[in-house]
C-alpha cells in the first residue's frame, strides 16, 4: 500500500501523550507488556540505520524481531516488518481499522480533537507486534522523545544516535535543548546509549541523566571504530569489540556507518548480555554482512555512477559529503538536488554548494521549488551550472547529459528522504508517480 488508510493530519491538537494512551486503552493495547520488549532508537540523523542494524543483529542471533520505522521510502508498509518483512496491506489494513474505531470514539468523547498520523502509526505497531512470538520489538522514535508516542513504552534500552538542529519550533533552539528533549525517551532507570557524535553534549546530558535516574554510556567507549575503508562494492572496517577486532563487510557506506553499527553493536551486547562475546560478535557481522539500507549512500553500477543519500540536516550533509569526497576520491560529481522546505534549506544548499558546481533540480515532495533553490546555489557559487526539470525522471535524463557533456563520471542525488524515494523509483523502474507521501 502506498499511503495509510487513515486520513489524519501530521499533529494532533497539543501534546498527544495522554491522547495516544487514552486510545491503547480503548484498543486494549498492554503498552507495559510491550515497552518490556522494546528499544527505543531515538536521535536526528541515523536511528534508521542503527534500528536496522539492530533490528538484524537480533534475527542473526535467532531471536524474532519486529521493527517500527518511519517515514517510509516506497511503500508504507515499510513501516512495519517482523523478522525482516514488511507486513502485507491485509494485516495493516485490519489493524487501521481498529485505529479508527477508536480515534471515532476518542473523538466524540473530546468534542472532536484532532490526532496525529504518527500517533495512529504507532498505535498500529503496538497492535501488529502485540505477539507472544516475539522476542523484539524495535522502534524508531518519531521527533525528540519528551512528547513522542514511542515514549509511552517505557522501554528499558534505548538509544541517543545523534542530534542536530531540527524541529526546533517544537525541541528546542540548541542542541543542548533538542539532545535533552530526545534524552527523555528513556524512562527512570532504564539505560541509554549515546552515539559518539554526542560527546561535546557530555556534561549536560550525564548531569540530566543523573537527575532522571537513567544510566547513560557511550557507544565510543564500549566499542571503537579501529579502522576504515570504503569502495563503490564494499564497505569493510573493524570494531574492538571485548577485547578483540571484529571485521565488518557491509554494502552501507560512509564513516557514520561504522559509528552506527557501534551503537547497534553495543544495544546487541546489552540487549543479549547473557550471550558469549564470540557468539554475539559472530551474529553482528553475519547480519551486517547481509544488511541494505535503501536510500542511505546507496550506490548504483551504472555509467555515469549514481549515489543516493537521504541527509536532510546540516550535521548529515556535512557527513555525507564528506563520505562522497573519500568514495570518489575527490573527483568531481554533479548533484540532482530537491530540497524540503521544512528543514534548513539555507544551509543544506551552501554545503551543496560548497562541494559542487553542477546541479539539475527539480521539485518533490514538500520541496523549495527549484527556482527557490537555484538563487540560494548561485548566491553561495556564482559559477554554479543549474538546470533545471520537471520531475526526477527528467532530473535523471538531465543528469546522464550533463555529466556526457562535461566528462563527469559521477552523480549524487541529495537533498532529503522524498527525494531519494522519487529518484529511486526511477531507477529501479517503478516510477515516482506511483509513490504517495505522509
Amino acid at each position: 500500500m502506498q499511503s495509510s488508510s487513515l486520513q489524519l493530519p501530521r499533529f494532533g491538537d497539543g501534546i498527544g501523550l495522554a491522547r495516544t494512551a487514552r486510545l491503547g486503552a480503548l484498543l486494549d493495547i498492554d503498552i507495559a507488556a510491550l515497552g518490556a520488549r522494546s528499544i527505543a532508537i531515538a536521535g536526528s540523523n541515523g536511528k534508521g540505520s542503527v534500528a536496522r542494524m539492530l533490528a538484524a543483529g537480533l534475527r542473526a542471533s535467532g531471536r524474532r524481531t519486529a521493527m517500527f520505522t518511519s517515514p517510509h521510502l516506497f511503500a508504507f508498509n515499510e513501516r512495519y516488518e517482523i523478522d525482516g518483512r514488511a507486513l502485507d496491506d491485509a494485516a495493516i489494513l485490519a489493524a487501521e481499522q481498529r485505529v479508527d474505531e477508536a480515534i471515532r470514539q476518542y473523538r466524540e468523547e473530546t468534542d472532536g480533537e484532532a490526532v496525529g498520523a504518527f500517533e495512529a502509526s504507532f498505535l498500529t505497531a503496538c497492535l501488529l507486534f502485540a505477539r507472544n512470538d516475539l522476542d523484539d520489538l524495535v522502534f524508531e522514535v518519531g521527533i525528540g522523545g519528551r512528547y513522542d508516542p514511542v515514549r509511552l513504552l517505557k522501554a528499558p534500552l534505548s538509544a541517543l544516535v545523534s542530534v542536530d538542529l531540527e524541529h526546533t519550533g517544537l525541541l528546542g533552539n540548541s542542541l543542548q535543548e533538542i539532545a535533552l528533549d530526545k534524552l527523555d525517551i528513556c524512562p527512570p532507570g532504564g539505560r541509554i546509549i549515546a552515539g559518539p557524535s554526542l560527546a561535546l553534549l557530555r556534561p549536560a546530558l550525564e548531569t540530566a541523566a543523573v537527575r532522571k535516574d537513567i544510566v547513560i554510556e557511550w557507544s565510543a567507549e564500549r566499542i571503537a571504530v579501529a579502522s576504515f575503508a570504503d569502495a563503490w562494492d564494499t564497505a569493510r572496517f573493524e570494531l574492538d569489540f571485548a577485547g578483540h577486532g571484529l571485521a565488518i563487510r557491509t554494502a552501507l557506506h560512509g564513516r557514520h556507518q561504522a559509528d552506527n553499527a557501534a551503537l547497534a553493536l553495543a544495544l546487541l551486547h546489552q540487549r543479549l548480555k547473557g550471550e558469549a562475546p564470540d557468539r554475539v560478535a559472530e551474529a553482528f557481522a553475519q547480519a551486517m554482512a547481509g544488511l541494505s539500507n535503501p536510500g542511505r549512500m546507496e550506490v548504483f553500477d551504472r555509467e555515469p555512477s549514481l549515489l543516493l543519500d537521504a541527509a536532510h540536516t546540516p550535521a548529515a550533509m556535512s557527513a555525507v559529503l564528506g563520505d562522497i569526497d573519500a568514495l570518489l576520491a575527490g573527483a568531481p560529481a554533479l548533484a540532482l538536488v530537491a530540497v524540503s522546505q521544512d528543514k534548513d534549506y539555507r544551509s543544506l544548499l551552501r554545503a551543496l554548494a560548497g562541494r559542487f558546481d553542477h546541479f539539475i533540480l527539480a521539485p518533490a515532495h514538500r520541496s523549495l521549488t527549484p527556482e527557490e533553490a537555484a538563487a540560494i546555489l548561485l548566491e553561495a557559487n556564482p559559477a554554479a551550472e543549474i538546470e533545471i526539470a520537471a520531475n526526477a525522471a527528467e532530473a535523471l535524463v538531465r543528469g546522464d547529459a550533463m555529466a556526457r557533456r562535461t566528462g563527469i563520471r559521477h552523480i549524487a542525488g541529495l537533498g532529503g528522504l522524498f527525494w531519494a524515494g522519487a529518484l529511486r523509483a526511477e531507477l529501479t523502474g517503478q516510477g515516482a508517480a506511483s509513490l504517495a507521501f505522509d
